[in-house]
C-alpha cells in the first residue's frame, strides 16, 4: 500500500510542473499573439495613411506645377541628385529613431528638390539661355534639348 501511495505522489509531483507551465505559458502566448497582431495592424494602418497622404500630395503638386515634358527634363537633368537623395533618405529607413519620420521627410525632400529644379528650368527658359544655370562643363559637351515653353496661367 505504501508503494502505491508513493507512486501516486511521485506521479502527481511529475505532473505539477507541466500543469504550471501550461497555466503560465498559454496566457503568455495568447497575449504575445494579440500584442503582435494589434501592433502590426496599428502600425500598418498609420504608416499607410501617412504615406498615402504625403504621396498623394506629392502627385497633386507635380500635376499642378509641371507637365510631362518638364518632368522628363527635370529627371534627366537632376538624375544624379535624385539618386543621391534616394540613397540618403533610404538609409533613414534603417535607423530606428528616424524611420518613423522617413516617409514624410523623403517625400518632402523629393518635392523640394524637384520643384527647385522646375523653378531653375523655367527661369533658364524664360531668360532664353538654352540650358540650365549651374551645369558643369561635362554637360555642355552633351547636346541639350531646347528649353520647354509654357503658358502662364
Amino acid at each position: 500500500m505504501d508503494v502505491v501511495i508513493k507512486a501516486l505522489i511521485d506521479a502527481a509531483r511529475s505532473l505539477v510542473h507541466p500543469i504550471i507551465l501550461i497555466i503560465l505559458l498559454v496566457p503568455m502566448l495568447i497575449a504575445l499573439a494579440v500584442w503582435i497582431g494589434v501592433s502590426w495592424a496599428y502600425w500598418g494602418t498609420w504608416t499607410t495613411v501617412i504615406q498615402n497622404a504625403v504621396l498623394d500630395h506629392a502627385s497633386f503638386t507635380w500635376s499642378d506645377h509641371a507637365d510631362a515634358a518638364e518632368m522628363r527634363r527635370i529627371f534627366e537633368i537632376a538624375r544624379g541628385r535624385l539618386f543621391l537623395l534616394g540613397l540618403i533618405t533610404g538609409v533613414m529607413y534603417f535607423i530606428p529613431p528616424f524611420n518613423l519620420v522617413a516617409p514624410v521627410f523623403s517625400a518632402l525632400a523629393f518635392i523640394h528638390l524637384c520643384l527647385d529644379e522646375l523653378q531653375r528650368l523655367r527661369s533658364a527658359g524664360a531668360q532664353g539661355l538654352g540650358e540650365m544655370q549651374g551645369l558643369g562643363a561635362r554637360n555642355k559637351k552633351r547636346r541639350m534639348a531646347p528649353p520647354v515653353t509654357w503658358a502662364n496661367p
